[in-house]
């Protein structure tokens, strides 16, 4: 039987992707610039998420399609964590502005192209190195690209932390080590995620989700203490 993912990925997704990953960078740095707050953050999550969802609508792309919807369970998933970090541990604050439970409306849904860009990411690492190779290089873009984003996203006034050890007086440490725990599992469950049937993505999905809650807490007891 021919693997259906055989040369895959296209250069067109390729482009897809990283258009969405670009513009987001720079709506965030002109959003840090002058301050533009929380508008720009659901600005620039929209336009992501209809770029992808139209790109895999009008191509018929059926990872792109996967990871979108990976993406929105994983997104609202997510609460769960935000409403931790600010209403548990008291450390992430977000302005004045509608929310959904503790997090800005627009999170699940950032979240949601966050991880049809890192999924994507961890496929195409996956396909071309295998399951070990992926898992550590995502660990290591999990970490690393972190404290430019909390950099820009506070002064953009999209959000902040407060009374935890930061990086910069920006970064948490613990959002860093979490970051890197989140990426090495993301190749092993975005790969089932495109190997699976389309009926798997909403388990696969919680599953991110939780794991996205447990590293966060993992990450807090190591370099917080409880």
């Amino acid at each position: 039987m021919t693997d259906p993912w055989e040369g895959y990925p296209t250069k067109r997704t390729f482009i897809a992707v990283g258009t969405t990953m670009v513009s987001g960078l720079v709506i965030a740095g002109l959003a840090s610039k002058f301050a533009w707050g929380w508008t720009a953050a659901a600005a620039s999550t929209f336009l992501t998420l209809a770029v992808l969802a139209g790109y895999a609508i009008i191509t018929k792309d059926e990872l792109i399609g996967k990871l979108c919807a990976f993406g929105v369970v994983v997104g609202f998933g997510e609460l769960f964590t935000d409403a931790w970090a600010v209403s548990s541990v008291k450390v992430l604050v977000y302005p004045p502005q509608p929310l959904i439970w503790d997090s800005p409306f627009y999170m699940p849904f950032s979240w949601t192209g966050l991880m049809v860009q890192l999924g994507f990411i961890s496929v195409w690492l996956y396909s071309k190195w295998g399951v070990w190779w992926a898992c550590g290089i995502m660990a290591v873009i999990g970490g690393s690209n972190l404290p430019l984003g909390e950099y820009l996203a506070k002064g953009a006034e999209f959000w902040h932390y407060v009374d935890c050890k930061m990086l910069f007086g920006s970064t948490p440490w613990f959002v860093i080590l979490g970051e890197v725990f989140i990426g090495a599992l993301m190749p092993v469950i975005v790969w089932q995620v495109i190997r699976r049937p389309w009926g798997w993505v909403v388990p696969l999905g919680a599953a991110m989700a939780v794991w996205l809650f447990l590293c966060s807490i993992a990450a807090w007891a190591i370099v917080e203490g409880f």
